[in-house]
């Protein structure tokens, strides 16, 4: 308890100092917005960005979410922090915030219905001017396949392959972004790429189970 106590707090402290953007793969809706029984931080270095990930286990069907995102140039970051509960084995929700430097706000209520081959994240807005997202998703064993849609939201379709190494893909009509990466005892070294319309950028992040 001490651990996951001192865990969360220097999350908090990094955070508060300085969310979520680019990290995972941008197709699936769900990423980090699931419940995961681990204690785990990831720092990426995108090309210029920067991006913190915390993850914090509550108990055996909980977790909390912590996520700062920087610019290269410091004058754009966002903060997002989620809390995740599995209610039962085919079903969990969330409810997640972010911010953009305090001046704009988003909250949402984040449902997941799956079983072990399918799965819809589906993403409710708690803000009038923001739309819902749906995520359907498919596993096929090694193979998961995603996408992203909903009204005024630009439709993504992504991949996952994992096999020893994890590959993640990901395009749009505006976007590219690939990522893979692969655990070596308790650190998982990531290499990074994404490219749209008015950026590209080959990145590098590490992550650390706690």
């Amino acid at each position: 308890m001490k651990k996951t106590l001192f865990v969360v707090s220097a999350i908090i402290l990094v955070l508060a100092s300085s969310g979520c953007f680019g990290a995972n793969n941008p197709a699936n809706v769900m990423n980090d917005h699931t419940p995961m029984p681990i204690n785990y931080v990831k720092f990426a270095y995108d090309g210029g960005p920067k991006y913190l990930l915390g993850i914090v286990k509550v108990d055996s069907e909980t977790s909390a979410t912590f996520c700062r995102w920087q610019s290269d140039d410091n004058k754009k970051v966002q903060r997002q922090v989620t809390l995740a509960h599995r209610f039962t084995t085919t079903f969990n929700a969330a409810v997640n915030t972010e911010a953009w430097q305090g001046a704009r706000e988003r909250q949402d209520i984040i449902l997941d219905l799956h079983n072990t081959k399918i799965g819809l994240g589906i993403w409710i807005p708690l803000q009038e001017e923001n739309q819902i997202k749906f995520g359907p998703r498919a596993n096929f064993g090694k193979v998961t396949v995603f996408c992203t849609a909903g009204d005024k939201v630009k439709p993504l379709v992504g991949i996952n392959y994992t096999s020893g190494r994890s590959y993640d893909l990901a395009f749009g009509q505006d976007i590219t972004w690939f990522r893979t990466s692969k655990r070596s005892g308790n650190t998982i070294p990531e290499l990074r790429f994404k490219q749209t319309n008015t950026e590209t950028f080959i990145g590098v992040a590490m992550g650390f189970l706690l």
